[in-house]
């Protein structure tokens, strides 16, 4: 049989000792507070002066808060509170109907019946405003931590990673690059077609590095200054390495005038 919770205003005592008598004859146990947990169901006898008990309405917020069944009764006609108007009330206020009553509970207290659906309680709201709390808390200290490591302690991003990375990917692209350059009168004629076939990330590279060797562009690598020769080696590295041979050449002989 159930454990039940028979929640009832002092001016609904006539209705409230009607069920009372019918689910105990039934075999089921009447409680007049509110039980822990979440296996019972409780019947709410609602009324104008139910609803304006504060006795009343604590209970039926702890009700909720346990996550149980409630089974609203009308001792008079009256609107269920907000929280519950989803529920369907048993509407004893024109006469009083045992079996239906019984039906409901039997439903709600069935091992497969779904859980009552959850509804934001008072508790419920404070608790949630509670975490809200903590975490703005938590958020503005991480903030105030952020502005002193940035702004104190000079914090920055890793940029020895990130060159890292960007090395890699422009030493990739060189290589499909330096491998698609022309190396004789043959490969030139049959460039277009190498180019067809590339990678698209690296048309617009490949297409401008093999126009620049054309047209002889080599010569603006020359150093034309102490500074320029000093950096040199760096500069031969930038280039591709198709024209290494055909620079390093070129800046040695001009070297040597």
């Amino acid at each position: 049989m159930t454990e039940l919770s028979l929640i009832n205003a002092s001016s609904d005592a006539a209705m409230a000792e009607r069920i009372n008598q019918s689910v105990a004859k039934a075999g089921h146990t009447v409680h007049k507070t509110v039980l822990a947990g979440r296996k019972s169901v409780s019947i709410f006898v609602f009324s104008e002066a139910a609803k304006a008990d504060a006795t009343f309405q604590e209970a039926l917020y702890a009700v909720l808060d346990n996550h149980q069944h409630i089974i609203p009764v009308l001792a008079k006609q009256v609107a269920l509170p907000r929280l519950i108007d989803h529920l369907q009330p048993l509407d004893f206020s024109k006469g009083y109907d045992e079996q239906a009553l019984l039906v409901e509970i039997n439903l709600l207290s069935a091992p497969n019946t779904p859980p009552p659906a959850t509804v934001l309680t008072p508790t419920k709201q404070k608790s949630n405003q509670r975490f809200g709390l903590i975490f703005a808390g938590i958020g503005f200290i991480v903030f105030l931590i952020s502005l002193y490591a940035i702004g104190v302690e000079g914090l920055r991003a890793p940029e020895n990673e990130f060159a890292s990375v960007e090395t890699q990917i422009i030493l990739t692209r060189n290589y499909y690059i330096d491998n698609a350059l022309p190396h004789s009168t043959e490969e030139a004629a049959n460039f277009q077609t190498t180019f067809e076939y590339m990678p698209t990330t690296v048309h617009v590279e490949l297409e401008m590095t093999a126009t620049a060797i054309a047209g002889g562009v080599i010569g603006t690598f020359v150093p034309q200054s102490t500074v320029q020769a000093t950096n040199f080696p760096e500069t031969l590295e930038a280039v591709s390495t198709v024209v290494h041979d055909s620079l390093l050449a070129t800046v040695t002989a001009a070297a040597g005038e």
